[in-house]
């Protein structure tokens, strides 16, 4: 039985996939499963796939595209590994990443491991880093906001914590993965580990950014979800809306990001998003400006991820 179960979800990104692929085969000192989820691809991505000469590689195919949720979930139900880790099709491993998170995993008897990571953009330049938080910082923050570095590409479990809290929940447009990692702390204890083992790849095909002018109600859909009787309601609308900004303006979308931090402004009463809207109309420099004081320094780029774009 494998170590590891690698599930990647894809759909017509098959010059990104290849990278992604290459990646989790190139994987050190740990016996891996990988499971390919083509969801529908009507691009090269199943000729290419079928040519590929590698005993661990299995590809799914969906003849009708599901969306990354329903993708991941017939993957995992396929996992065979004692632990599961999801790769997304455009992310990047370094090939140390299994290993040391089953490592941390071993020292720390946690079942649910994640890891810092690189943002790049589409050409492979640095585009900025995210620290992996503390495993007290993450349980406290994560019904706040989603506290995971490089979405679901540094996230590994064991298989029966993912057994046991379920599948990924497909009738969220976005979120389902911070839905997860509620969830799945619920039956693993969690560890991190600091070094920098994945890449994520900041593009404009991102989900949330297709669909901005309704990802306050998505927010509100997963809040409800989650909303504990006689408890306060502690999702933070400004965090996630500036979250949602920050990829707008990195499009040139400036207009629409300033929308939506006004549209928050005005629902929460927040002086701070107000003032985030403002500084957005004039330019990046305003708003960049106050937030260097507080952001983790970006550290040298790691020389697996030259080696790897």
């Amino acid at each position: 039985m494998a170590e590891v179960s690698v599930v990647i979800p894809t759909h017509n990104r098959w010059p990104m996939l290849q990278r992604a692929l290459a990646s989790a085969r190139g994987q050190e000192d740990v016996e891996v499963e990988l499971i390919v989820i083509d969801d529908g691809s009507t691009d090269e991505t199943p000729s290419a796939l079928a040519r590929i000469d590698d005993p661990r590689l299995r590809v799914l195919r969906n003849e009708t595209g599901g969306g990354p949720a329903r993708a991941r979930n017939r993957g995992m139900a396929e996992a065979s590994g004692e632990w599961i880790a999801w790769l997304d099709d455009d992310d990047i491993w370094a090939p140390t990443k299994l290993r040391a998170q089953l490592d941390a995993a071993a020292r720390t008897g946690a079942g649910f491991v994640w890891c810092s990571a690189f943002l790049i953009d589409g050409d492979g330049r640095t585009a900025g880093f995210e620290p992996a938080p503390a495993p007290d910082e993450f349980v406290r923050r994560v019904r706040e906001w989603n506290p995971m570095p490089g979405g679901c590409s540094t996230a590994m479990a064991r298989t029966d914590a993912v057994r046991a809290a379920g599948e990924f929940d497909p009738s969220l447009v976005f979120g389902e993965d911070w839905d997860y990692w509620i969830r799945i702390l619920e039956h693993a204890r969690p560890a991190a580990v600091d070094d920098v083992l994945a890449a994520y790849v900041v593009h404009t095909g991102s989900t949330i950014l297709r669909a901005h002018d309704t990802a306050l109600e998505s927010l509100e859909r997963l809040a409800a979800k989650h909303r504990a009787e006689g408890e306060p309601d502690r999702f933070d609308r400004v965090a996630f809306s500036d979250w949602v900004a920050i990829g707008l303006r990195r499009e040139g979308r400036r207009m629409d990001a300033a929308r939506l931090l006004a549209r928050v402004a005005r629902s929460e009463r927040s002086v701070k998003a107000a003032g985030l809207a403002a500084r957005t109309l004039l330019g990046d420099w305003a708003v960049e400006l106050p937030r260097r004081r507080w952001r983790a320094p970006t550290p040298p780029r790691p020389a697996w991820l030259d080696a790897a774009v």
